[in-house]
């Protein structure tokens, strides 16, 4: 993403939501996966979020008071850095 304020993938409302590709958040403010009451998965060697600048995330799932259980996975290597 190269946009400031971007998302690579949203959903909301108990959708589904994967990763299996390489994600790039190259500008200020954006998520890699934004998730609302929705399941997160983000598996399979080649799939990688890469942040490089301030105020972003890899993925925010956020749980809102709905009576779903969402779910986030993650396999593979999984690296954070400063």
């Amino acid at each position: 993403m190269n946009k400031e304020k971007s998302a690579a993938i949203f959903g909301e409302d108990n959708s589904t939501l994967t990763n299996k590709g390489t994600i790039n958040l190259e500008d200020k403010e954006s998520g890699g996966i934004l998730a609302k009451d929705s399941n997160v998965t983000n598996s399979g060697s080649a799939s990688k979020i890469y942040v490089k600048e301030e105020s972003s995330v890899g993925i925010d799932a956020t749980l809102t008071g709905s009576t779903l259980s969402p779910a986030v996975t993650l396999t593979g290597d999984k690296v954070a850095k400063k």
